[in-house]
């Protein structure tokens, strides 16, 4: 009990004392669709690594567009070395991000960034909504392997199955030193804040304190495996229309997997190691699906409303021509819209392109 109130005494008070009201309670009207009486703008989106962020990402990148809104960058040279990167070690700084524009304030925050309360508190408006992402913690860790290929286990561990091999003893091979190094241990905990501490020390119930601290200030977290349900979700709560949901898969790995994993063992291996992703998912995945009990049984009609619609966007927009735009009626839940080709272009435009496009027209420039 001494560590636990030992966490709560030092570590909770910085990140600002708990407070049992969520931070973000938009007010309803009484249609069923559950809207907030106006969309929500105001938005920070946690933008974990290999866990579909770049799709979810893409969606706040085109909201924001099409309403000249105003977003979180980072100085275009930064030490990342890619514009899209505002931090791969902290969270938002001074030093980090770009001042607004004159007469503006932040709108928008989807860049890679570790996450903490305080500091996003800072920058962002407090009718912010925060919105995370994850992932199954073994499918993000076959992700990383074959996207980073990181050294500490391709180059140092010698043989036919490296990842599996890294699996049966992980510190012996880790990098030192911060656990920001690593790209495999925990990491989406890592980017969602969790306390230094607790990777060095497990302790399931300052994590559980955590996790709370989470669920406190997060609208909603939406996982990877459940994006279709999970941006509905998203839509009802901000108060979005449906074509501000529509997406196409990016980002996603064309090459086969060659971690030469073996699924049963090494997955019972990882969820040794990544106790607190674990955690993290079992939690948000739970809460997820409690949220969407919520809404009732009008939430099932207009998920399966959005799936056949997001079926039709994809087979549209990979048509070879495009002589008339796709046409959406109205339903209960949006008002009529039409699919462009442009809006298939966004919807398929990288991450690196649109920030700098969104640089150019925020600052004049893609060099600052």
């Amino acid at each position: 009990m001494a560590v636990v109130r030992n966490f709560q005494q030092n570590f909770l008070p910085k990140f600002g004392q708990i407070d049992e009201s969520h931070p973000f309670e938009p007010e309803y009207d009484n249609s069923e669709a559950l809207l907030p009486k106006a969309p929500i703008q105001h938005i920070a989106f946690l933008k974990v690594h290999k866990a579909a962020s770049s799709t979810a990402q893409n969606l706040f990148l085109r909201y924001g567009w099409n309403r000249n809104l105003t977003f979180v960058l980072s100085p275009a040279k930064n030490q990342f070395g890619y514009p899209n990167i505002i931090s791969l070690r902290e969270s938002l700084t001074n030093s980090n991000i770009l001042p607004p524009p004159p007469n503006k304030h932040y709108d928008i925050l989807c860049n890679h960034v570790f996450y903490t309360k305080e500091a996003f508190d800072q920058f962002m408006p407090k009718d912010t909504a925060y919105i995370g992402i994850i992932r199954e913690p073994f499918e993000l860790y076959k992700s990383i392997l074959n996207y980073f290929r990181p050294r500490y286990i391709f180059k140092k561990i010698s043989g036919d199955n490296p990842a599996s091999e890294f699996l049966r003893n992980p510190e012996k091979f880790e990098p030192k030193g911060r656990i920001s190094n690593s790209w495999t241990r925990n990491r989406m905990a890592v980017e969602f804040g969790f306390p230094e501490t607790l990777f060095s020390s497990y302790n399931q119930t300052l994590v559980n304190l955590y996790l709370d601290k989470l669920d406190r200030e997060f609208t909603i977290v939406l996982i990877a495996e459940l994006m279709e349900e999970s941006v509905v979700l998203m839509r009802r709560l901000l108060g979005w229309q449906t074509k501000d949901i529509l997406y196409l898969n990016l980002n996603v790995a064309h090459k086969k997997d060659d971690t030469k994993l073996a699924k049963a063992f090494d997955r019972d291996f990882y969820k040794r190691y990544a106790l607190i992703d674990y955690d993290l998912y079992n939690f948000f995945y739970k809460r997820l699906k409690r949220q969407i009990r919520e809404q009732g049984e009008s939430f099932d009609e207009e998920l399966l409303a959005f799936k056949e619609l997001h079926k039709r966007t994809q087979e549209f927009c990979t048509q070879t021509q495009m002589n008339r735009p796709l046409e959406v009626q109205e339903t209960p839940w949006s008002g009529s819209f039409n699919v462009t080709k442009n809006d298939c272009i966004d919807m398929r435009r990288g991450e690196i392109g649109f920030v700098t496009s969104i640089r150019i027209r925020q600052y004049g420039s893609k060099d600052i």
